[in-house]
């Protein structure tokens, strides 16, 4: 095993609008126009609204604050567009305890958008409506919400967001963490069967709800959950809890739940708790639960011993299951670990694995019993029906949670032959992920303890595993490089390449420690690994999340083996005044620039060519102390030797980099 330690600080640190501008108050009333992030920051001290056939646009870099302790709203009813960027992003909160009753959209344009948008502290606390989403509310109304985090909001319904009445947002690569509702701690959609809300990529985690849904709660309403995160959240507080990470309350509305990592989620009761996973109820076929991991989720916690369906419990409700994982997940007494079929529930599994789950992979219970139509499955224990297999399913490294399988995996081309075929034109593999059998060689890239989740106000460090095998009887010289994109897509290399000789029939992992300075910026990043032989390129990826701390005690977001935790350790990191050396240099084209602040300061850092023309200007503004990096792109400059300079009140220094083209 090879190992090195890669150190990145992926920053980009917005203006302090508070310093840069003059501040701009705003009374109640109907607004349009443009906010500048001159006119930052906007002190809201009365209810706002957009009127129907008014545009209200915020620029980047924009602070909003509503104040007084009024619990003031912003309501649209025409178009409003937020859209800041990832280095210069738009706040919305509050500056009392009572917070704000977040931006509410009642048959606003669907031209509406928020983007790189901030949203905290919002809550709402009534009857009907009145009570539903503590930072979004969408009533008839489809804006889009992309790359934002809405953290630390509360609700009686939604605690991010509240969608109903056949709204159809799409919401996508955003944060939402630290929420809290009776139903619906991160997301609650009710009664949208008209139209199509877009759930895509999220991290909805560590979100919280008294009765129902941790993270997504889901009633009635057309939705496609794909490519998420949904870990850490918890139902809990109520006789009887439901859906840890999502609840699903379906009629005949078409939903799919799809190539989610459903993890660590848990229920909690004093009586009973149902489905720290997945919870579904329903009379209906409409719901297909596809290549998802859903592991490590916990409906152990009741106090009477009545935890049901660690992984999925199923209520009256006809889902098709097709190539999921659902593996090590917990329930007690002899309830379903993995899978709970209960009163009339009548699921069809197929090219799926259960393994590891506790007490039992699949229960059937309730009058009249639930069922469960498995095939082309791989369930401990042994399950009746055409192609089941009862084999350990090689799993490359269940205690660092990687729930792909080895070469030799029985799950390997033993799923439906009737199915469509892989994308390496190969027979369906059993579980949620395919082994690619393309190349020669595999590769695989994982953190250890998935998911990945850093803090912006501290340090972080988490051991990232590269394993390559080669099928093959020939031995290979292989390259593996790694680069990680941003949330606004600009990618960068991470560390060099790494070229070693594997022979045939044998596996190398490379273990490199992957360390974030304090003060990232936040965001959804993606981790991306190639393998590189004469026949082609192997490549693999991870998504993962900067979030900002817990605000009321500057808790850090921290993970251990097995569970999400809040230390409330406070980083001891002292600053001198520093600017390092850029890298990689030489670059093509993108390289990154770091410097550090002992004090809050006036920064200026400007790049110039070899003739002292001045060729870009990186930052201009204050910065806070601490540890700060920003991208240079030389896409448009030659090649050639350039200088970069840096002021920080007193403080001067400068450096040179070659661009290589």
């Amino acid at each position: 095993m090879m190992k090195r330690s890669i150190f990145l600080t992926l920053v980009f640190t917005f203006l302090s609008a508070s310093i840069l501008g003059a501040d701009t108050i705003i009374y109640g009333g109907a607004h349009s126009g443009t906010w500048t992030e001159t006119g930052s920051r906007y002190l809201v001290q009365g209810d706002i609204w957009i009127e129907s056939n008014a545009t209200l646009t915020i620029e980047p870099g924009v602070t909003v604050i509503f104040q007084t302790t009024d619990n003031l709203e912003f309501t649209v009813y025409g178009t409003l567009i937020a859209e800041g960027s990832f280095s210069n992003p738009i706040l919305f909160g509050a500056d009392e305890d009572e917070g704000w009753r977040g931006i509410r959209f009642e048959d606003a344009s669907s031209s509406s958008s928020l983007k790189f948008c901030r949203l905290t502290n919002g809550i709402v606390d009534g009857a009907y409506e009145e009570g539903y989403g503590g930072a979004i509310y969408c009533e008839n109304s489809s804006p889009s919400i992309d790359n934002c985090l809405i953290s630390d909001c509360q609700a009686n319904w939604g605690g991010a967001i509240y969608t109903w009445d056949d709204s159809a947002p799409e919401i996508t690569r955003t944060i939402i963490a630290r929420n809290s509702a009776d139903y619906g701690g991160g997301i609650r959609c009710n009664s949208c069967d008209a139209n199509e809300t877009d759930i895509l990529e999220n991290f909805v985690i560590i979100n919280e709800a008294a009765v129902s849904g941790g993270g997504i709660y889901q009633y009635d309403s057309a939705t496609q959950i794909i490519g998420n995160i949904i870990s850490g959240n918890l139902a809990n507080d109520y006789p009887n809890t439901k859906g840890g990470g999502i609840y699903f309350n379906i009629g005949d509305t078409e939903s799919l739940i799809s190539k989610n990592i459903i993890s660590k989620n848990e229920v909690i009761s004093s009586l009973a708790t149902y489905g720290a996973g997945i919870y579904g109820k329903g009379d209906d076929e409409a719901v297909e639960i596809s290549y998802n991991l859903i592991y490590d989720n916990d409906a152990s916690d009741s106090a009477l011993n009545n935890g049901y369906g660690g992984g999925i419990y199923l209520h009256n409700c006809d889902p098709t299951l097709i190539s999921n994982s659902i593996v090590y997940n917990t329930a007690n007494f002899t309830h379903g670990g993995g899978i709970e079929s209960y009163y009339g529930a009548h699921p069809e599994m197929i090219n799926s694995i259960l393994w590891g789950n506790s007490p039992t992979q699949i229960t059937l219970s309730g009058n009249p019993q639930g069922t469960m139509d498995a095939t082309y499955c791989d369930i401990q224990g042994g399950w009746t029906g055409t192609g089941n297999i009862n084999s350990d399913p090689e799993f490359l490294d269940v205690s660092e949670g990687e729930f792909r399988f080895e070469y030799d995996s029985p799950c390997q081309d033993s799923g439906d032959p009737t199915s469509t075929y892989e994308p390496d034109n190969t027979r369906i593999d059993m579980g949620a992920y395919y082994y690619d059998q393309t190349l020669d060689i595999r590769l695989t890239v994982s953190p250890d303890h998935p998911p990945m989740i850093f803090s912006t106000d501290v340090q972080n460090s988490r051991d990232i595993n590269f394993r390559v095998y080669n099928k093959s009887q020939s031995t290979h010289s292989v390259t593996v490089s790694a680069k990680y994109r941003l949330p606004d897509g600009r990618t960068t290399t991470v560390g060099q390449p790494t070229t070693f000789s594997l022979a045939g029939g044998s596996m190398n992992t490379i273990e490199r420690t992957f360390t974030m300075a304090s003060g990232s910026s936040w965001g959804i990043y993606s981790f991306i690994a190639e393998a590189e032989i004469t026949a082609g390129t192997a490549i693999d990826s991870f998504l993962f999340a900067i979030v900002t701390p817990d605000p009321d005690d500057s808790r850090v977001l921290s993970m251990d083996e097995s569970q999400y935790f809040l230390s409330n350790q406070s980083p001891t990191v002292s600053y001198v005044f520093a600017l390092h050396q850029n890298t990689p240099n030489p670059f093509n084209p993108l390289t990154v620039l770091s410097y550090q602040l002992q004090n809050a300061s006036l920064v200026n850092l400007t790049v110039y060519d070899i003739s002292g023309r001045e060729v870009a200007e990186l930052v201009s503004g204050w910065r806070d102390v601490g540890v700060h990096e920003v991208t240079f792109d030389g896409s448009a400059l030659p090649s050639g030797l350039y200088v970069y300079h840096l002021k920080a009140g007193d403080f001067t220094a400068s450096g040179k980099m070659v661009l290589v083209k």
